[in-house]
């Protein structure tokens, strides 16, 4: 049986998911990002009970097809986001590709339910990534530039100011600055 769950978008949240589910002894196949595959069909107490520990662990069964085709996008989304390098190809095709979707309806979906553009997302969890980089206080910002594959410094710093509205350097040196969870943009 396969179970939609909002929020799985790390590797931390798929071992949560996996604790949760043994300690309520429901047998898994497998947990990925977005969705859960049991060995078995569950009752309805079974899936009572898993969505009121879900809700309160800051999870969430989804059960409307739209709802779960935008969850699969976005974990697809901070996946390529999260890649240390130029995206291989444009996330228009990779979505469309790896949902099976027109791009053009799956973009006003988005849209419509999270009030941003597909893009939009896909810069803010950029923006978030290249924050946890800085954090990190590892890389140089030019480092960061050439890991994620960027055209230069500038190129980086004038899509991190659009989207966070400060350059990168600026976030770096301002101790008041925080950053956002994955599943919170």
């Amino acid at each position: 049986m396969r179970i939609h769950i909002k929020n799985i978008v790390c590797d931390r949240c798929i071992k949560v998911i996996n604790d949760l589910f043994l300690r309520l002894n429901i047998p898994l196949d497998n947990v990925a990002m977005g969705h859960v595959d049991t060995l078995r069909d569950l009752s309805e107490n079974e899936m009572q009970l898993l969505n009121d520990e879900l809700v309160r662990l800051g999870f969430e069964i989804l059960k409307d097809k739209n709802e779960q085709l935008i969850d699969q996008a976005k974990n697809l989304i901070i996946e390529q986001a999260r890649k240390d390098e130029a995206p291989a190809i444009k996330l228009s095709v990779l979505l469309s590709d790896e949902l099976d979707v027109d791009y053009k309806a799956l973009s006003q979906l988005f849209s419509k339910n999270e009030n941003k553009t597909i893009e939009k997302y896909y810069l803010a969890q950029r923006a978030e990534y290249i924050k946890e980089l800085i954090d990190y206080n590892e890389l140089t910002i030019s480092e960061i530039a050439y890991k994620l594959g960027y055209s230069s410094v500038a190129h980086l710093s004038a899509q991190f100011k659009q989207t966070t509205g400060m350059t990168p350097t600026q976030y770096k040196n301002d101790a008041t600055s925080n950053r956002r969870s994955i599943d919170s943009i």
